[in-house]
């Protein structure tokens, strides 16, 4: 079985915590990380400072940062676009290796803006996943092809609805479909109650494909993500159920 990479949610609540949380996760064996504040709205953009120690403790290739301007919906102003685009540049310039973005209008992908946003990343050498905004479009096929075409490398997803507060197991359909049609054009980063409990269960429902785990809640204890439980979650990432 291939590796598995592992994508360790960090909570950026100071720096302190930043630093801890980021040297846990790499001497847990995460791939990556995603720095996120604010996660009770969902995730909002770190400060820089808060990039800079992440990278200084998570020394391998995988930092990666939100870029979300706000809580509510997806759909966003020229002017937030423009601040979105500025976030990017502070990232690459703060050491990050990629990016954590979603845009929507009218229910589906906002082709323009995240046209716009990953050419700002791409040009600045950062990768793009595509966040859960993607589970508050309905017709995900679609919403896919037009990420892929756009060459966006990720896409993060439960397979279930957003707001629906289903764990990524209740999607496993779902995920199965998005894997066969990506057709490895695109890594799925499967997220949404994934532990070291269930993930040996989750991927072996899912066809081969690319694939990434995320997850936050079940790696972390008193707020600090621990390096025990992210080591569990690659162990069990690559074991299958008897």
């Amino acid at each position: 079985m291939p590796p598995i990479p592992i994508e360790a949610c960090i909570a950026c609540r100071s720096p302190a915590a930043v630093r801890h949380s980021a040297g846990e996760a790499h001497r847990g064996g995460a791939a990556r990380i995603e720095l996120c504040r604010a996660l009770s709205t969902g995730g909002l953009t770190p400060p820089d400072d808060h990039v800079r120690l992440a990278r200084a403790a998570f020394p391998r290739p995988g930092v990666l940062v939100m870029i979300r301007p706000r809580a509510g919906g997806f759909a966003y102003s020229a002017p937030e676009i423009d601040r979105m685009r500025a976030a990017i540049e502070h990232a690459a310039e703060a050491g990050a290796d990629g990016v954590v973005l979603g845009a929507l209008k009218a229910g589906r992908i906002d082709e323009a803006a995240t046209r716009t946003l990953t050419a700002t990343a791409h040009e600045r050498g950062l990768a793009v996943t595509f966040h859960r905004a993607f589970d508050a479009v309905p017709e995900a096929e679609a919403a896919l092809e037009v990420l892929m075409a756009m060459g966006v490398e990720r896409v993060l997803t439960s397979g279930t609805p957003w707001h629906s507060g289903a764990p990524a197991l209740d999607g496993l359909d779902r995920l199965a479909a998005l894997i066969g049609q990506a057709e490895r054009r695109i890594e799925i980063v499967v997220g949404g109650g994934i532990g070291p409990e269930n993930a040996a269960r989750v991927l072996s429902a899912l066809p081969p494909g690319r694939v990434s785990l995320h997850a936050y809640s079940s790696l972390v204890r008193e707020g600090l993500t621990r390096a025990d439980r992210v080591a569990a979650l690659v162990r069990q990432a690559h074991t299958q159920p008897e």
